[in-house]
This record gives C-alpha cells, sequence and structure tokens, in this order.
C-alpha cells in the first residue's frame, strides 16, 4: 500500500483469544485475590477454576507448594466468589468440599506438585517454591485471566534465586498457561513439571509432549478428574518420579539455562462434565498440543 504526499496512518492489530462458543458479552473469565482466605489466587472461566496459595497460608506453616483445582459443572458462570463466602460464613452449613449441583473442592496439594507446578530437581529430590510471595493481576477478563506470581528469594547451588510465574487461562479452554522465570541463576538446572500421585489406582499416561493422570478425588462419590500437562517444547523425558520424601508425581523434566523460559499448560477435565472418558482426554490433549 503507497501513500501520496504527508499521509500518515495507524494501524490497530487485535489478537483474538481461543473462546469458540462463548458470546462476548459473557464475561466468563475472572479471578482475584481472596484476604479472607489466607491470601489465596483463584481463577476460573466457564469450565474450570484453581487456585494458587499465598503469604498468610506460608506465615500459618501450611505446605501449599502445589496449584489447587475447584471442580465446576452445572453452570458457565463464576462460582468461586459465591463458594468462598459460604465456606467462610459461620452461619452458613454449606462447604466448598460437597457439590451443590455446581462443582466442589475434594483435590488434595499439601507438599506436592499439586495440579500442575514446576520444582528445581536435584537427583530425586524436588526442592519445592513455598507459596507465592506477590501477585500481579496483569487481566481480569472477560476474555483472559492472567497474573504474574513472585516467590521470595532462594539460594541454589550459590545463587540466590527469585522464581516468577506468569499465569494465564482463556475462556474456552481447559488448560493454563504457565511461563516460569528463575531470575539470578547463574548455571543450568533440572526442572520437573508434574502432577502429584494421590492413588496407585489411577492412570497414567506419558507421550512426548504431554502427561497426564485419572485422579480418584478425596471423598465418595466425586468422580474422577482427569490432570493433564502439555509441554511447550518437548522435555528431556517424561515419566514417573518416586520422591525420597515418599511422593509420586507424573512429570516432565527439561533442562533449564540462565535466561530461559519454560512454558507448558496445565488443566483438568471432571467426568461429571462433557468429558467422561480417558481416550476424549487424551483426544483433547492431543488436538490443544497440535494448535
Amino acid at each position: 500500500m503507497r501513500f501520496k504526499g504527508k499521509w500518515t496512518a495507524s494501524f490497530i492489530v487485535a489478537a483474538v483469544l481461543c473462546s469458540a462458543g462463548v458470546n462476548d458479552d459473557e464475561a466468563v473469565v475472572t479471578g482475584r485475590v481472596y484476604p479472607e482466605r489466607n491470601d489465596d489466587l483463584a481463577w476460573e472461566n466457564e469450565f474450570v477454576a484453581f487456585r494458587a496459595y499465598g503469604p498468610k497460608t506460608q506465615r500459618r506453616g501450611e505446605r501449599g507448594y502445589g496449584y489447587d483445582i475447584f471442580l465446576k459443572r452445572g453452570t458457565r458462570k463464576p462460582v468461586l466468589d459465591m463458594m468462598y463466602a459460604y465456606q467462610l460464613d459461620p452461619n452458613d452449613e454449606r462447604t466448598y468440599h460437597k457439590d451443590y449441583g455446581y462443582g466442589m473442592d475434594c483435590y488434595a496439594v499439601g507438599p506436592t506438585l499439586g495440579a500442575g507446578v514446576t520444582a528445581l530437581l536435584e537427583g530425586d529430590s524436588l526442592l519445592y517454591p513455598w507459596c507465592y510471595d506477590k501477585v500481579d493481576i496483569l487481566r481480569d477478563g472477560p476474555r483472559r485471566f492472567e497474573a504474574r506470581l513472585t516467590f521470595a528469594p532462594a539460594v541454589v547451588g550459590g545463587d540466590t534465586v527469585t522464581e516468577t510465574r506468569l499465569i494465564s487461562l482463556d475462556a474456552g479452554s481447559r488448560l493454563n498457561c504457565t511461563k516460569v522465570v528463575y531470575g539470578g541463576l547463574k548455571h543450568p538446572v533440572e526442572l520437573a513439571t508434574g502432577i502429584v500421585l494421590h492413588d496407585e489406582a489411577g492412570a497414567v499416561t506419558t507421550n512426548p509432549r504431554w502427561v497426564s493422570y485419572v485422579d480418584p478425588t478425596q471423598g465418595p462419590d466425586n468422580g474422577k478428574v482427569f490432570m493433564g500437562i502439555v509441554f511447550a517444547k518437548q522435555p528431556s523425558v517424561t515419566r514417573r518420579l518416586d520422591t525420597v520424601d515418599g511422593k509420586s508425581h507424573v512429570v516432565g523434566i527439561t533442562r533449564y539455562n540462565p535466561g530461559d523460559t519454560l512454558t507448558y499448560y496445565w488443566g483438568y477435565a471432571w467426568d461429571r462434565t462433557d468429558i467422561t472418558t480417558l481416550k476424549q482426554w487424551h483426544d483433547y490433549l492431543d488436538s490443544f498440543m497440535s494448535k
């Protein structure tokens, strides 16, 4: 395109997010910090919901390292504010550990990688990050939630290292995108990105570019949860990792060099929604990876 004379042209380039099948006026992606519940950072879209534990949890001495999930069904609208409200109301008998028709929290995290955290790896020992130290919410819907989590500095091999995670969830997706950077690191390390194995009966599947696990959930009659991680770049190996602390995970192990950014996607599907079989879940991961 050519312009004669002293013409000036301005262009706006817009990025379209993965939100097929969702009305533009339907604000389905949202999240916030819940200071009333130990500084939890919790976020959701129309299909899935998640949380990361904050500084108040750490000050209480609770080792909530990994990502947590809230199961969701029966509605495309946000449910977390409502669930937190009745969970914390001493006059309300309801609990978010029970499903009232729109979802529940029946996933155990504790001192593990939970639903898809990355940790430094030394031999077969995971150097878990603790709860996040600071959070900046960069985008709160309507099509994407995005937050930057910064962790307290730690000494790793003589280097003072600060971990930063950029987490985003789009409308229409069951998987978050996470980008991890270790500032201050001066030597290569190995990273393990994985999912805790709560029960030996749950099926574990490894693939060069993704891993999955069928979690039986806590409590009776809660159904099963299909957990998964898709790697943007193929890791060195995907395998089961049994650590010296007695915890088992399915992980992708990656060689990380100073200045790198590790990118991966993690999330779940509940068999009480439209993904009811392991094959459907694996098809979803394959389709997501191909995109």
